[in-house]
């Protein structure tokens, strides 16, 4: 069954580093795909990320961690847009946070 097919965005809300700091992020997959190239925003415990054209594009990330360290972090070349929509993305990782701590109580 393909979850995918047909979704007009499909969100992926993850940690973006496995426990040994390996980055979950990366230029290729190594597991087999629901769907290809379906992915179009990543919510991670670190950035917002949207994918444009197969490219990571940051949106925000967390107070205190710069792009070069959330580099380090990923597993492929992210882009830095403007700050637009700071203060959306901010709301939108707030809600991500609570709804995933939610999940986890159950």
């Amino acid at each position: 069954m393909d979850l995918v097919t047909g979704a007009k965005e499909v969100y992926v809300l993850m940690s973006h580093c496995t426990r040994d700091a390996e980055p979950k992020l990366v230029k290729r997959c190594s597991y087999p795909l629901t769907g290809l190239a379906v992915v179009s925003k990543v919510f991670t415990d670190l950035a917002v990320i949207h994918v444009i054209d197969g490219r990571f594009v940051l949106i925000e990330a967390v107070d205190g961690l710069d792009v070069e360290m959330l580099q380090t972090m990923t597993g492929a070349d992210i882009l830095v847009r403007s700050r637009q929509n700071v203060v959306a993305a901010r709301l939108v990782m707030i809600v991500a946070s609570i709804r995933c701590h939610e999940i986890g109580r159950y």
